[in-house]
């Protein structure tokens, strides 16, 4: 639950724009256009408010009594409070449990007198409502009182977590600005490094006076344990971390630097050119690569761009490790990455969550003998990172590490793949491989370097970008390009990738009317999913929106992100063919929907015709089309523009982007996702916005003396070391 307190003059404005369709165009719905509105209510008017009619009723009984305030020389300016409350994107609260909450939360405000407008949206992927309230009281005239608003609020929407079990916004445990400790674990739990700005930021959410939340934050930043960040030796301060995240990442880089002085998995070269003649397809960009991976070393890093074949390699590697007698298990963060890595021949493949609980079991012992190839380790969290390259240097493990930091990253904090990459350099795979039309791969490789604008060029050029007025006018240019396209070629590969929940739901439901109306769907059956009662029909694509239960039922497929097609539905029982099956064969599962797990029941489904972004990372498709919103930024970017291996269509409105350049500027936006260790930073404690004096020392001195100054020198393992002399790969970057 996060709830966000305004406090303004002029009831009508807040009025017209939460009833209007946003970006600050105040009320410009119209009769007969789409709205975000999903419903209204409201409290203390003495009617119910259920119609556009019933608000404007509302807001004159409000603006009403803010003309006519009781108190002729105390005023009340600021008369309305706009309080918004957003649930976690995983929670689904019935429209009873959000007008219940929007109620306590003003009742936690001493508001619960106050007449309001309740108002749901539905253009975001999460759960959100509008409260807009009048300030002063029905009876008396009087202003409700205000003191320590913002406080009282958290604190209502901590207790509100509590009850449901579920504590899902960390940084308001720090509420307390006095608890300096919670408040810098709190900014250091989803990023490694933080700015004044962001500090100052989530003070403000505990306190009220701006002068307060300066010293709170003078106070936080020259505590000892606080370390500013600089981009060059010597240079200004632009960030700061905490000793405790640098002392982290120094054990994950002391563990990957004893698995990197292993030598004790080579091969003979015999066997590795034996491999290398089986595999004659892979160019010399791979052949490298192939041969940094499967060297003597415990670690290895391979940073691929996006289509540039890392699958292909990654096969040869396996190969060459199974047939010298290696156990090879493959891993990577989400359930759809796995599968695809099973699809492509690795005999034992798991999701790091499910493999780390199988280590603490005892149920598989990793050994010497045991390689370990990662895939998509760039999304890995640095809490993930450590207890796997931990775990790898205790067995003796080799590790293989295969990722890309410029496609999306961890939610929680973590940039350590590229803070290994550059300690230990790693084989770079850059040729595009996916598509075959030159321009375009050029287009990927600029957008690689964050160059938007020269690969949106090409991509305009080619004519896959079409223009709109409207966002509602870019969704129907998608439909009618998917129609034309799925007529003429019905056998391609195709999928729709949006940014939100909200965007994809309304796509799936356009692309489905399409289908009834062509006749492509059977007869429609009602079922009770868990985001409630769908139609689904013979003949409809869904896609799993969550895990299964058991780890038999996820071995079948029931994982986050599978696509399949309905093939058969009696009552709530459904058989249904997964994608990517093995040699082109589907897989078949059949189950029913319903919420009882034990029984075998399964219920997180929804049409799979469109999907986020996020999922779709991983992914090959011949054709793809891109519903471009303001919320894209520089990684999801560059993961949608990279899933086609034909085409891809992008449908822009300008009333979101006005051109190419514009579009260009918000695609090439990004977070600043690196690792604390990345930066310069000195011994000490900075001081406000001061700048610091690491000194002259280049990059890998700077992280020899972190890992001198918070950890203990360790021993290494037995045998770690041991093996034949490393031979340096020729042609890799180090």
């Amino acid at each position: 639950m996060v709830p966000r307190i305004e406090k303004g003059r002029g009831l009508s404005g807040a009025v017209r724009y939460v009833m209007g369709q946003g970006k600050g165009r105040g009320n410009d719905w119209q009769p007969g256009m789409e709205s975000r509105v999903d419903w209204i209510s409201g409290q203390n008017f003495g009617f119910e408010i259920k119609s556009r009619e019933d608000v404007e009723a509302a807001r004159r009984v409000m603006e009403f009594m803010a003309q006519r305030q009781s108190s002729p020389t105390r005023r009340c300016e600021n008369d309305v409070l706009h309080l918004t409350l957003s649930w976690h994107p995983t929670e689904r609260p019935t429209r009873e449990q959000m007008e219940e909450a929007a109620r306590e939360a003003l009742k936690a405000l001493g508001m619960e007198e106050a007449r309001a407008i309740f108002v749901a949206h539905n253009d975001t992927d999460h759960a959100h409502l509008h409260i807009v309230a009048s300030r002063l009281h029905p009876e008396t005239g009087r202003a409700f009182p205000d003191r320590r608003e913002r406080i009282r609020i958290q604190e209502w929407a901590l207790d509100y977590e509590i009850k449901s079990g579920v504590i899902r916004c960390p940084a308001r445990e720090a509420i307390d600005p006095r608890d300096h400790e919670k408040i810098l674990e709190a900014l250091t739990a989803r990023n490694a490094t933080f700015t004044r700005r962001e500090l100052e930021r989530l003070i403000n959410k505990s306190t009220v006076s701006r002068v307060e939340v300066r010293q709170l934050a003078n106070d936080i930043l020259v505590r000892d344990e606080v370390i500013g960040l600089s981009n060059t030796p010597g240079g200004p301060t632009v960030r700061y971390t905490t000793r405790e995240v640098l002392a982290h990442e120094a054990e994950i880089a002391q563990a990957a630097s004893q698995l990197k002085r292993s030598t004790a998995h080579g091969m003979t070269e015999q066997a590795r050119q034996h491999m290398l003649d089986r595999y004659a397809h892979l160019d010399h960009e791979q052949r490298l690569a192939f041969a940094h991976a499967t060297d003597s070393e415990g670690l290895a890093l391979i940073a691929g761009q996006a289509g540039s074949g890392k699958s292909a390699t990654l096969e040869a590697v396996r190969e060459a490790y199974r047939e010298a007698g290696y156990r090879v298990i493959g891993l990577s963060l989400t359930n759809s990455v796995v599968n695809g890595m099973k699809q492509d021949g690795f005999a034992e493949a798991a999701t790091i969550a499910a493999e780390m609980k199988r280590q603490e079991a005892g149920l598989r012992r990793w050994t010497s003998r045991t390689v370990l190839i990662v895939d998509e380790a760039a999304m890995l969290s640095s809490a993930q990172m450590a207890e796997l390259t931990g775990k790898a240097r205790e067995a003796q493990a080799k590790l293989i590490l295969v990722g890309d930091e410029r496609q999306l990253s961890s939610i929680q904090r973590g940039g350590m793949f590229e803070a290994l990459r550059q300690e230990h350099g790693a084989a770079e795979l850059r040729q595009v491989r996916r598509v075959a039309d030159t321009e375009q791969k050029f287009a990927w490789n600029r957008m690689h370097e964050g160059d938007f604008a020269q690969a949106l060029g090409i991509f305009e050029k080619q004519g896959a970008i079409h223009w709109t007025g409207t966002q509602n006018e870019a969704r129907d240019a998608l439909i009618a390009q998917y129609a034309g396209d799925s007529a003429r070629e019905p056998d391609r590969q195709r999928f729709v990738f949006a940014f939100t929940n909200a965007d994809v739901n309304a796509l799936n439901q356009d692309i489905r009317a399409l289908r009834r109306e062509r006749g492509e769907l059977g007869e429609d059956h009602i079922l009770q999913t868990k985001d409630g009662a769908q139609i689904f029909a013979l003949g409809d694509r869904i896609q799993f929106t969550g895990n299964a239960k058991t780890q038999r039922a996820r071995n079948l497929g029931f994982t986050n992100g599978q696509a399949a097609t309905i093939t058969a539905i009696d009552g709530a029982r459904v058989r249904a063919e997964l994608d990517g099956g093995k040699n082109g064969k589907p897989r078949v599962v059949e189950f029913t929907v319903g919420d009882n797990a034990e029984a075998g029941q399964f219920n997180s489904i929804r049409h799979g015709y469109a999907g986020t972004i996020y999922k779709g990372q991983g992914k090959t498709l011949d054709q793809t089309y891109l519903y471009h919103s303001e919320h894209w930024r520089g990684a999801a970017s560059y993961v949608a523009l990279t899933r086609h291996r034909e085409h891809t269509k992008v449908f822009v409105a300008r009333e979101t982007a006005a051109d190419i350049n514009q579009l260009a500027k918000q695609m090439a936006r990004s977070d600043e996702r690196r690792a604390a260790s990345q930066f310069h930073y000195e011994r000490g404690v900075e001081r406000g916005e001061s700048r610091n004096t690491a000194g002259e020392h280049d990059r890998a001195a700077e992280r020899r003396r972190v890992r001198d100054l918070f950890l203990e020198p360790q021993r290494p393992g037995p045998d770690i070391g041991t093996g034949p002399e490393r031979k340096r790969d020729r042609g890799l970057e180090r």
